[in-house]
């Protein structure tokens, strides 16, 4: 009788110090895991989220590009340009391209970042038509 009594006393007395200190140790590696974790969710979110505001940076500025293609020359472009409360800076690079009434147009999106330096974030490359009374000066300059 005095057996069962023993056993159930130990039985009542709980976990011992080892074992609640493994049940912590455990614990606090998988809380450990789930906040890297959810921390490079919040980097890879705002990693696309600054992709796609400078996808729609580059598509507004190549529009902006073909209204003004009257002034259009090959060379490399930059300006500085707000948009949704970032800082971006916008670099076009105007190039000839194999047909003589096209530009190519490079167009590369940058960042900028306080305290950093302007990260390139997306690029984009279009063809803007040549205004139309360069083209024709170009082609009947060769014909005369």
């Amino acid at each position: 009788m005095r057996n069962s009594n023993t056993v159930c006393q130990k039985a009542a007395r709980g976990f011992t110090l080892l074992e609640v200190l493994i049940a912590l140790a455990v614990f606090s590696i998988a809380a450990a895991a789930l906040v890297f974790s959810g921390g490079q969710s919040v980097r890879h979110t705002k990693q696309v989220q600054d992709k796609i505001l400078a996808s729609q940076v580059a598509e507004e500025h190549l529009k902006q590009l073909y209204i003004k293609r009257a002034l259009l020359e090959p060379k490399t472009y930059g300006q500085s340009e707000q948009y949704l409360n970032r800082s971006w800076y916008i670099q076009s690079v105007v190039t000839e391209w194999e047909h003589p009434s096209v530009y190519k147009v490079n167009i590369h999106i940058f960042l900028k970042e306080k305290k950093k330096e302007s990260t390139k974030v997306y690029s984009l490359t279009g063809f803007v038509g040549k205004n139309n009374s360069t083209v024709d000066k170009q082609e009947n300059d060769g014909n005369i």
